[in-house]
């Protein structure tokens, strides 16, 4: 069995963004472990998720900034105060400068 060393969180509403993270991680990311998925807008995600990602404490969290890229920056900050510790890709539109 694969040990993992790191959690992690995917936070996207696009499926296919998610199996591919996923995909991604199990085939050449050893060592980090998807520990939680969340599959809603970040203007849905509620206390129950938040519970979650309280309890599983991800390490590591990959933000879709796609649909909404400044509220997905917001919760980011979020989630960063919460665990100054915690690292976060984010993937996302090329915004402009």
């Amino acid at each position: 069995m694969e040990q993992h060393n790191i959690r992690s969180a995917i936070v996207s509403p696009d499926a296919e963004f998610r199996a591919s993270l996923r995909t991604a991680l199990q085939e050449g990311a050893r060592g980090v472990g998807v520990a939680m998925e969340i599959a809603l807008p970040y203007d849905q995600i509620g206390t129950a998720e938040l519970a979650t990602l309280r309890e599983r404490d991800p390490e590591l969290v990959f933000l879709d900034l796609e649909g909404d890229p400044s509220l997905g920056v917001r919760f980011a900050h979020f989630l960063a105060d919460a665990n100054p510790r915690r690292r976060f890709v984010a993937v996302g539109p090329q915004l402009n400068q």
